[in-house]
């Protein structure tokens, strides 16, 4: 009988042992587990936070854009009225007696009425010719017959 009571009582120290180093890796196991957690959480609140601020400066950047294409989207139509209303201007102004347009040019360029002379006359229609658009100096200074 006194192997068998050395043996039990090796077996009792044995599971006393393993009971023990089981508690042991379960709390080790609980503090890792722990550490992860948090630093899962910490990672988790770090990436919503850089989310959050790359969908700031997004929103920013297309609300930043959309203003810049509204405001392209208003100046070429003022650009297009202008020309719409210049156009006509030149149209009316053309369909004007020669003598009738030099007269208003004269006036438009000097209001007082100063240029006497026919050179005078010649030089202001060349300097309006030069000043106008393309476009619109072929219709206003068209040779008689081709407007």
């Amino acid at each position: 009988m006194g192997i068998e009571k050395i043996a039990a009582k090796i077996l009792e120290e044995a599971r006393e042992e393993a009971a023990y180093l089981i508690q042991a890796n379960k709390r080790d196991v609980r503090e890792i587990e722990d550490k992860y957690a948090e630093t899962a959480k910490s990672e988790r609140y770090k990436i919503l936070e850089t989310g959050g601020l790359e969908a700031a400066r997004l929103t920013e950047r297309l609300n930043g854009a959309a203003e810049n294409e509204a405001k392209k989207a208003v100046l070429t139509l003022k650009q297009e009225v202008i020309s719409e209303v210049f156009e006509a201007a030149a149209k009316k102004l053309a369909a004007l007696p020669g003598e009738k347009l030099e007269r208003y040019m004269v006036e438009l360029i000097l209001p007082d009425g100063t240029a006497t002379r026919k050179l005078d006359i010649e030089m202001l229609l060349e300097r309006a010719r030069n000043s106008l658009t393309p476009e619109v100096s072929a219709i206003l200074f068209a040779p008689e017959g081709k407007k």
